[in-house]
């Protein structure tokens, strides 16, 4: 897996070179060091270094084009540092977490993005970890209702059974 991922890399990075406007590939390269997490895990040592990485990326992508797919790779990252305790800097506590809130709101509005579903069903996740019962369960309702063969899928329907139940 990790060879493939390497590999994957490699040539979003060639394509990188190509055409330095086009953010598609180095917004895929971020989502690449997402995939990252399921060979490494989730430690802070390795988390820090893919979220890093997913973060540069994104910013990277953000410069060239500010409403790309990038905020929505921001938004993943930050909150994956949220809920694994990495430091971010700056951007540390409610002021990361208000920091991810926002860029997943914008990845799931953004109906450009194919990756909305994904970024509902993270935001659906955060709404009801803060509390926020019938708006986390709208939001996963949102991510079901754009793509009910999301990969989280389960994990999606699970919070609007559970947020029904509260």
């Amino acid at each position: 897996a990790n060879r493939l991922l390497a590999r994957a890399d490699t040539l979003l990075a060639k394509a990188s070179t190509l055409d330095p406007k086009w953010t598609t590939p180095i917004v895929e390269r971020g989502w690449l060091t997402w995939e990252k997490r399921k060979t490494v895990g989730l430690d802070k040592g390795p988390a820090r270094e893919w979220t890093d990485q997913g973060l540069q990326f994104a910013d990277q992508a953000l410069k060239i084009r500010p409403d790309s797919e990038a905020i929505h790779l921001r938004g993943t990252m930050r909150y994956w540092r949220y809920i694994l305790n990495v430091d971010i800097g700056s951007l540390s506590g409610d002021r990361l977490l208000a920091a991810a809130e926002a860029d997943l709101r914008a990845g799931g509005a953004a109906r450009s993005n194919p990756r909305r579903a994904s970024a509902l069903g993270l935001l659906s996740h955060l709404l009801l970890r803060k509390s926020e019962t019938a708006e986390g369960k709208l939001v996963a309702l949102q991510a079901w209702e754009a793509d009910e063969y999301l990969t989280e899928a389960s994990a999606v329907l699970w919070r609007v059974y559970s947020a029904w139940l509260d």
